[in-house]
């Protein structure tokens, strides 16, 4: 009896001290809710249900072929993917499919300055749809009577997302937060994509640097659906590439107006055969002689994909 007493007295006077430990890290994880809540919210976006991107109309074999054949497996199909591709894919999985899209990807990540274990990724995923200015730039050249019908350009708006990401026991990249909004034709038109319109129908080009070309990124096969109907790399896989190759393994400042990585992905966009185009860019680089790194990954149908690398000195 009296052990028991005793034991009651021990565990009420370590309870407080227990507590007491774990306020660091409470603390933590509600400044990195703020954080990521804050990053959502505002500027027209409108918070989505997390629980309800990740359905059936997600978790389908139109995103995932190998859904049907794997279906008694316990793992996601999704869940080793890194958060930029998987962002691309739920999007596309919530938004009408177009034939002529550009993609504008801001990538951060953020780490609890006092508990770095607690990261999130903060992706912000805007796509513009190009086929209205594809048909526009053609009836200069031909009559209407002679063009394909704007269905067949593509009609949906232009729009953008945001998420808010961290790893969880099964999932690289679990969706904590998401937010969308649609975008007017006028600020479409007047968005810029690097250094030309998010509407423009040309290429991007590389700064001028130190330049490379790459042997081509070697990734395991997909799970979900990455190639287009001419046979190139849809976005999702464009994006899974370039990631591969331009992602920093050091940690990186946070700043929420400043992503550290952008990505431009054209699909269908330029020229007349079908094209994909990807650049990246890493505008924040821990290095006293490298300002910017940038990488273009180029692939026209029935060719293999160009990988190129640029280094901008400070």
């Amino acid at each position: 009896m009296k052990a028991q007493i005793l034991l009651t007295l021990l565990m009420g006077l370590l309870a407080p001290l227990t507590v007491q430990a774990n306020d660091p890290y409470q603390d933590a994880l509600a400044r990195m809710k703020q954080a990521a809540q804050v990053f959502i919210a505002g500027n027209g976006f409108v918070e989505q249900s997390a629980d309800e991107l990740a359905g059936e109309h997600y978790y389908s074999e139109r995103t995932f072929p190998s859904m049907a054949s794997s279906a008694a497996s316990v793992f996601l199909p999704d869940a080793d993917l890194d958060g930029l591709t998987r962002t691309i894919l739920l999007l596309e999985a919530q938004e009408a499919e177009l034939p002529h899209v550009r993609y504008q990807i801001h990538y951060s990540s953020h780490a609890d300055s006092e508990i770095p274990e607690l990261k999130h990724e903060y992706i912000e995923v805007t796509r513009y749809n190009v086929g209205p200015a594809r048909r526009a730039d053609l009836l200069q050249y031909v009559d209407a009577e002679h063009a394909a019908s704007p269905a067949e350009f593509g009609i949906g708006p232009h729009v953008s997302w945001r998420f808010a990401l961290a790893p969880i026991m099964g999932m690289q990249a679990h969706v904590m937060y998401a937010a969308r909004k649609e975008i007017t034709d006028l600020a479409a038109q007047q968005a810029m994509c690097f250094a030309q319109p998010c509407l423009s129908l040309a290429a991007p080009e590389l700064p001028h640097g130190q330049s490379q070309v790459l042997a081509p990124v070697l990734l395991a096969p997909t799970t979900y659906r990455a190639e287009h109907a001419a046979g190139i790399a849809r976005p999702a896989r464009v994006l899974e590439e370039l990631w591969a190759e331009l992602k920093s393994e050091d940690p990186l400042p946070y700043h929420k107006n400043a992503p550290q990585f952008v990505f431009v992905i054209s699909m269908d966009v330029i020229g007349q055969d079908s094209l994909s185009l990807g650049t990246g860019l890493q505008a924040m680089v821990l290095d006293d002689s490298i300002a910017q790194v940038w990488l273009q990954r180029v692939q026209v149908a029935g060719m293999e994909p160009e990988l190129t690398r640029v280094f901008i000195s400070r």
